[in-house]
C-alpha cells in the first residue's frame, strides 16, 4: 500500500542488507518482507543515540567513516544525537528544500543568504561575542552565542544585505524588538525568511509582512533529515515527499493522513538510514486537494511541540539554544558523557536548576562533569545555581511530565 514510493524501497532495501542494526531489527521483530514500511517498528531518539554506529552502512565501518559529514540535534528532548551522512546523500536531500524555494519565492542557492546554526563552530570554544562565518554569498551566525548581542547581529546583516535569512521565530522576535527599539529599517535586498525549529505564529508572520513587505515562510524540517515541509504563499507546508516519507502515529496506528506523533523516513541518507523514526512532535497531516500553488504533495497543517522559550537574567536573555549548545560543548570535550538534559528556570528565585543524565562509564566523573558544565555555563553568562544527576527511575519518572523541551520557565 504505500510502496508505490520507489525511493523507500531503495531505502528499505539497502537498510536491511547493509545495516547491522536493521539486519537485528529484522531477526527481533519477525519482518517477512523488509520493502514493506507497515512491517518497521518505531524508531526512538534513545535508540538512535545508544546505537548510533550500527545503524552505519558497512561501507562505512572503515576509513570512509571519517569523510561522513555529521549533523548534531538535540530536537525538542535533550536528547542529543549525532546523524551520519554521506556528503552527495546530504547535498541531495537538500535539493527538495531549493526546488521549492525557487518556485514559490525566486530563491536559490546563488542567492545571498543569512543563516543561524551551530554546526559550522568550534564546539571547543565558549565565547561571549557574536560569532560569525563569511564565506561567498552566505554569512553564518551561531545562534547559542548571540545573548545581548541583537544590535551588533542587525547591523552586521544589514552590511551583509541578505535576499533572504534562515533562522527561528525566537531569534526574528528579537531583531524585530531592535528595530522596533531603534526605528531600523531592514537590509534593503531581504525579501524573504525562512524559519524553522519552533513553531512560527501567524502574528509574527503578519507584522513582519506589514512593517517590511517580507514573506515570512514556516519550514518543517529536522537536523536528522533535513526539509520536512514548507509553507507555499498560500500558506499550506506542503511535504516534501521526495526527501521524506511521512506517517502520524496514534493509539499505535500508523496513518498517512490524520492527527498524531510525527513518523519519518529519511529517503536519502544511505550512510545512516532512519527508518520510522519518532520526532517526538504532534502533527496534523491533510490530503492537498487543490492548492492554488499547484502542489499536489500532502500538507502539514499544525506542529506541536516546538517552542523555544527563554528567560532574562542579569540583562541577558537565555533561550534552550544557549543551554544546548552548553551541553553541546561538554560533550565535546569529554566524548559525550551527557545522554539527556532538560532545564528549569524558577523565576522568582531567578534559580537555574539542570537534570542530566549521564553514561554509567562517566558516573565517577560527576564532580568534573558538575564543575566543567558550571564553567562553560559561566563563560556564557548563563548563571546555574544547581546540576542535578538522576538516576535512571528518578528521570523516568520525571521524564513522563516534562519530555516536550529542552527550557522550562516556572
Amino acid at each position: 500500500m504505500h510502496n508505490n514510493n520507489e525511493r523507500l524501497v531503495k531505502v528499505l532495501e539497502h537498510a536491511s542488507e547493509h545495516s547491522d542494526f536493521y539486519k537485528r531489527r529484522i531477526r527481533e521483530y519477525g519482518i517477512t518482507n523488509p520493502i514493506d514500511i507497515t512491517q518497521w517498528p518505531i524508531l526512538s531518539r534513545e535508540t538512535l543515540q545508544a546505537e548510533k554506529y550500527a545503524f552505519l552502512s558497512e561501507k562505512y565501518h572503515g576509513k570512509s567513516f571519517n569523510d561522513l559529514l555529521i549533523k548534531k540535534s538535540s530536537g525538542t528532548s535533550g536528547v542529543p544525537i549525532s546523524v551520519y551522512w554521506d556528503r552527495s546523500d546530504f547535498y541531495n536531500s537538500t535539493m527538495p528544500s531549493w526546488r521549492l524555494r525557487k518556485k514559490f519565492y525566486s530563491i536559490t542557492p546563488l542567492s545571498r543568504q543569512a543563516n543561524f546554526n551551530i554546526q559550522l563552530f568550534d564546539d571547543a570554544v565558549a565565547k561571549k561575542d557574536l560569532i560569525c562565518h563569511e564565506e561567498k554569498n552566505i554569512i553564518s551566525f551561531n545562534k547559542a552565542n548571540l545573548q545581548n548581542n541583537y544590535l551588533q547581529l542587525y547591523q552586521r546583516i544589514k552590511q551583509f544585505n541578505p535576499e533572504w535569512m534562515y533562522t527561528t521565530p525566537y531569534i526574528l522576535e528579537r531583531l524585530l524588538e531592535i528595530m522596533k527599539q531603534y526605528d531600523l529599517e531592514p537590509p534593503e535586498k531581504l525579501k524573504y525568511i525562512e524559519c524553522s525549529g519552533e513553531i512560527l505564529f501567524d502574528e509574527l508572520k503578519k507584522t513582519v509582512n506589514n512593517m517590511y513587505k517580507i514573506i515570512v515562510a514556516n519550514m518543517y524540517g529536522a537536523e536528522e533529515t533535513n526539509g520536512i515541509a514548507l509553507e507555499c504563499p498560500y500558506g499550506n507546508m506542503h511535504i516534501m515527499e521526495d526527501n521524506v516519507f511521512v506517517e502520524c502515529l496514534s493509539n499505535n496506528r500508523f496513518s498517512l493522513v490524520g492527527q498524531g506523533e510525527a513518523i519519518v523516513t529519511s529517503l536519502h541518507n544511505f550512510a545512516m538510514p532512519l527508518i520510522r523514526y519518532n520526532l517526538n512532535d504532534e502533527i496534523i497531516i491533510e490530503n492537498a486537494s487543490l492548492c492554488p500553488c499547484g502542489n499536489t504533495h500532502r500538507i502539514i497543517r499544525t506542529v506541536s511541540g516546538r517552542k523555544n522559550e527563554y528567560y532574562t537574567f542579569n540583562g541577558f536573555k537565555i533561550s534552550g539554544y544557549n543551554l544546548f549548545e552548553s551541553i553541546n560543548i561538554l560533550n565535546n570535550l569529554m566524548n559525550n558523557p551527557i545522554e539527556r538534559f532538560y532545564c528549569v528556570y524558577e523565576s522568582k528565585k531567578q534559580k537555574l536548576i539542570i537534570y542530566l543524565r549521564i553514561k554509567t562509564g562517566f558516573l565517577l566523573q560527576k564532580d568534573i562533569i558538575n564543575n566543567r558544565l558550571l564553567s562553560i555555563l559561566n563563560n556564557r553568562n548563563i548563571c546555574a545555581r544547581e546540576i542535578i544527576i538522576l538516576n535512571d527511575s528518578i528521570w523516568e519518572n520525571r521524564d513522563a511530565k516534562n519530555k516536550q523541551r529542552i527550557l522550562y520557565i516556572q
